[in-house]
């Protein structure tokens, strides 16, 4: 070991980097949006570079006129809005603000692999509930686990990344009024299920929302999300927040992209492209293994009989989310353009023939 690794912290010693897969062929691997910039938002963008841009100066620090349009979108003050460079420095806040040495988090397992990362980052620890074999969240097992672990944060995704399923209400309600810790409530993919539980952070002070314009919005490339909670928790979010975290074309693209009503039809164009990969592959479920799991987000899971599927898929030009360990039957694929999702499923179908042979 170097003298520099030497000086590094425990916890870093002992980390490996999040990776990014290379990209080639087609990419279905990061539940992007299949839908290009639309021309009204290019135009305004244009408009703004061209009469109005003043990037030599700093970035508005408080994001102001971002968060008042949000606050009319949601229908709550501006107080009750933090805006971040995506949900992932949102979960850093949150870990960083409220875990001290030690401090515990219950993050669901499968899901995203940031909740539990940030918290060792953070100096916490992260423990895991694994989902029931459908996938749902077991309220049971994850309230005791609170009783017992004592955590500082409980993460729940709805709908879930990589399972695609929703945390049903009654079951939602429960958890976060029994939990006796902060909820984090992540709805990045909430737009595609009509999911918004915003009028909560009146009657849970406890807990905050995570949201983001990378998926729904198909604004991936500007790392723009935002929290909704109580002005409290909000507050105290907002003292671990970097000055000027989020720069001033990060915020314009996403007021501006407020104004688009371009968005709704493109979730309904990829709710209805989800369906039919769904309802196309579902034939096969039951044969050599496969499954393809019902979703309400913008990707599916699909499970195959054999090992690293995504390797196949790959050598036939589509890359998608592959996975290790326990889950190395398993591949999650994201919604793409027609195309793409015609040759995901002509190649899947492939595949399951082969395995059959």
């Amino acid at each position: 070991m170097s003298r520099v690794e030497e000086l590094a912290r425990r916890e870093i010693r002992r980390m490996e980097n999040y990776r990014v897969q290379p990209v080639t062929g087609e990419k279905l691997d990061a539940n992007e949006s299949p839908f290009p910039l639309s021309d009204g938002l290019k135009a305004r963008l244009a408009d703004w570079l061209t009469k109005e841009e003043d990037l030599r100066v700093y970035p508005d620090t408080d994001c102001v006129e971002l968060r008042e349009a949000l606050a009319e979108k949601y229908g709550v003050k501006k107080e009750n809005l933090l805006c971040t460079v995506g949900s992932d420095q949102l979960i850093d806040f949150l870990n960083r603000a409220f875990l001290e040495e030690g401090d515990r988090v219950l993050v669901p397992e499968p899901s995203f692999s940031m909740y539990a990362l940030s918290a060792v980052l953070n100096h916490g620890q992260a423990e895991a509930f694994s989902l029931d074999e459908d996938y749902a969240y077991p309220v049971e097992e994850i309230l005791e686990q609170c009783c017992r672990v004592r955590p500082k944060i409980l993460y729940l995704c709805t709908p879930n990344n990589p399972t695609g399923n929703r945390i049903p209400e009654a079951d939602l309600r429960r958890l976060v009024k029994e939990a006796g810790c902060i909820v984090a409530l992540d709805e990045a993919y909430g737009e595609f299920c009509k999911e918004d539980h915003t009028s909560w952070i009146r009657e849970f002070p406890h807990m905050v929302i995570l949201k983001t314009f990378s998926k729904a919005y198909g604004l991936a490339g500007i790392r723009a999300g935002y929290a909704l909670g109580d002005p409290e928790i909000i507050g105290i979010l907002d003292r671990v927040r970097p000055p000027y975290n989020l720069g001033t074309l990060s915020q314009k693209i996403a007021l501006f992209a407020l104004t688009q009503p371009e968005y709704k039809e493109q979730i309904e164009a990829i709710c209805k492209e989800r369906d039919r990969i769904y309802e196309a592959l579902k034939i096969y479920n039951g044969k050599k293994g496969f499954y393809v799991y019902p979703s309400e987000a913008n990707f599916l899971l699909i499970k195959f009989g054999r090992e690293n599927p995504g390797q196949a898929l790959l050598a036939a030009g589509l890359l998608v989310r592959a996975y290790g360990g326990k889950m190395s039957r398993f591949v999650r694929a994201t919604v793409g353009r027609p195309d793409q999702n015609d040759r995901l499923i002509r190649r899947i179908a492939r595949m399951i023939e082969e395995d059959e042979e």
